[in-house]
């Protein structure tokens, strides 16, 4: 308020008296309201508040990047504004703002995944599968090499992309790495002919002896027969 020159105060009993005038600043009866619209761009939320105004309303932006993302800057679309400290002044227009979030660039001392898959190359897994299985670990570390799949019919040789057997310690390269199964064809184990008609080792030989003399002795009876047969005919 403001006082006129009459105005004048009791400082005994506290009453005022004369005049008072009474200025009231505000917003002009009809002024226009305008709004705010808020775009994104990349993962996070944004907004502004109020999300309308009339001319000379400050309003405040807010943005909140997802995890592993940045606010990067706020883009004006439309509108005659400057954005300052997430803020600016609302203007004779309808005002149009983008906040652009990017991916967080990956701290130097932040440690480097990869991935080593090993492929069964038609094998089964113990567990009944065939996919491959993949491990993810940092680089530089030091993983186990699966155990070997099984394949019907085949025997497993190694892994292949650098001759690695179950269980030995493989350090894991920047890049990553693909191990596949090396398959050789299962040798078969029937015995031949020669072989059932041979005893083994360690079994008595005397049968077969006794046979072999039986067979010897009636060829040599035949023989003799044949040519006694032949002095007659003679």
């Amino acid at each position: 308020f403001r006082s006129s020159p009459a105005y004048k105060m009791n400082s005994g009993t506290g009453s005022t008296g004369g005049d008072i005038e009474i200025e009231a600043n505000g917003v002009p009866e009809g002024a226009s309201s305008y709004s705010v619209t808020v775009q994104k761009e990349g993962h996070g939320t944004a907004s502004a508040t109020p999300i309308s105004g009339s001319a000379g309303t400050e309003i405040a932006l807010s943005a909140t990047p997802d995890s592993g993302w940045i606010l990067k800057e706020w883009q004006i679309v439309s509108g005659d504004i400057n954005i300052l400290n997430n803020k600016f002044t609302m203007p004779n227009s309808d005002v149009v703002v983008k906040a652009i979030f990017v991916e967080r660039p990956l701290d130097p001392t932040d440690p480097e995944e990869a991935t080593v898959t090993f492929d069964p190359a038609g094998g089964k897994w113990e567990d009944g599968t065939t996919a491959p299985k993949i491990v993810t670990t940092n680089v530089g570390n030091e993983i186990t090499i699966l155990d070997a799949p099984a394949r019907e019919g085949y025997e497993f040789k190694h892994w292949e992309g650098s001759a690695y057997q179950p269980g030995e310690k493989y350090q894991v390269p920047s890049g990553g790495h693909r191990f596949t199964a090396v398959w050789i064809k299962s040798v078969s184990t029937k015995p031949t002919d020669k072989d059932q008609t041979l005893p083994k080792t360690g079994e008595n030989v005397e049968p077969y002896l006794w046979s072999s003399v039986l067979l010897f002795v009636a060829g040599g009876l035949l023989i003799v027969f044949r040519k006694k047969k032949s002095k007659q005919k003679g």
